[in-house]
């Protein structure tokens, strides 16, 4: 008989659901396909689930001058020019004690201006959680 997913979250592994991070649940999906009680297929799935999304740190060198504009609505060049004139801080330390880098800080705000998106849209694109986002 083939398990659902459902089947396997049972009374003792309810009482971890609070504090459970994705390293616990993958650590839960490793012990359960080694007992048997999920196939390979399932594990495959799920362990892919439950992995940690990798995503690369915001550089605005990296970005072309047209992909700048898009984001920010301004050059790299002006960006820098706006940093100084602003007197930006090169490493600023946030209410939660998360550190950010002047530039990244100063690309927040005209991201989030451009185009109405949400702190999670800006996610992939700074490499900082919704919290330090909207910090």
């Amino acid at each position: 008989m083939k398990l659902s997913v459902p089947a396997i979250i049972n009374e003792n592994f309810l009482p971890l659901c609070g504090f459970m991070v994705f390293r616990d649940v993958r650590n839960f999906l490793l012990k359960s396909h080694a007992d048997g009680i999920i196939d390979d297929e399932e594990f495959i799935v799920l362990y892919d689930l439950y992995s940690s999304i990798k995503y690369t740190a915001f550089d605005l060198d990296v970005l072309n001058e047209s992909e700048s504009v898009a984001e920010f609505r301004f050059c790299k060049q002006d960006v820098r020019k706006l940093s100084n004139i602003l007197q930006i801080r090169d490493t600023i330390i946030c209410d939660q004690r998360s550190i950010c880098d002047g530039i990244k800080s100063l690309c927040i705000l005209p991201k989030r201006m451009s185009y109405p998106c949400r702190y999670g849209d800006m996610i992939h694109r700074f490499a900082k959680p919704v919290p330090v986002l909207s910090d």
